[in-house]
């Protein structure tokens, strides 16, 4: 079923995807003393708060479970991702099956790059090249031509950026009414992967993600 049927049948599950957007929309973790903690509630708010709980991302190693893991997604997300706008009104795809669902949906997350800031992006890459002792010379330099050639064709293009993505999520009837288990962000590409297979540069993972950087506010 669309949206509309499924606000007439079941307005406890669109009021959960409009839940999700209320959250993007907002971008809401200002609590000053405490940003981490506000996260944890929109968490609690949104999922069904059981370690099993995941969300997947768009990057390699974006792979995240239990609510404290998510919140430190959610935290990310809302404090560096630009303007994410769910679709689910326009084109969502919605299945029931007695106490749980699936849904499926297209979005996009649009922001303003500036090109001091990509060329900031750059010089940090560099950094973090040079800082990979695996790699030889010749790698590194090749490593960060690449990147600066992507730079210098997007720069052109303007400061305006759109990513499209695909969402889909599985939620349950709780006894806290309708909340997600499972989520999955995805970006479709045209352009070669990141990585190959035969690669020497290091396979990222979880633990190197920035989510796992300090937290302001969070006690540890």
């Amino acid at each position: 079923m669309n949206y509309a049927q499924a606000k007439k049948q079941y307005p406890d599950i669109t009021e959960l995807l409009d839940n999700l957007q209320r959250i993007y929309s907002e971008r809401k973790i200002p609590d000053t003393e405490s940003p981490f903690l506000s996260s944890k509630r929109a968490v609690e708010e949104l999922f069904n708060g059981e370690e099993s709980s995941l969300v997947i991302g768009t990057e390699v190693g974006e792979w995240f479970s239990g609510p404290d893991e998510i919140a430190r997604l959610l935290y990310w997300d809302l404090a560096e991702w630009g303007n994410v706008e769910f679709q689910f009104q326009e084109n969502a795809v919605i299945s029931i099956l007695k106490d749980s669902g699936w849904v499926a949906s297209h979005g996009t997350c649009s922001m303003r790059i500036e090109p001091v800031d990509l060329w900031q992006l750059f010089f940090d890459s560099i950094l973090q090249q040079v800082e990979i002792s695996s790699l030889t010379a010749e790698r590194k330099a090749a490593e960060i031509n690449k990147y600066k050639a992507q730079i210098s064709a997007e720069i052109i293009n303007g400061s305006g950026y759109c990513w499209p993505f695909r969402f889909t999520a599985i939620f349950e009837n709780t006894e806290r009414g309708w909340r997600f288990g499972h989520m999955h962000f995805s970006f479709p590409s045209g352009l070669l992967p990141w990585f190959r297979t035969d690669s020497i540069l290091p396979y990222p993972d979880k633990e190197s993600h920035p989510f796992f950087k300090p937290i302001p506010g969070k006690k540890k």
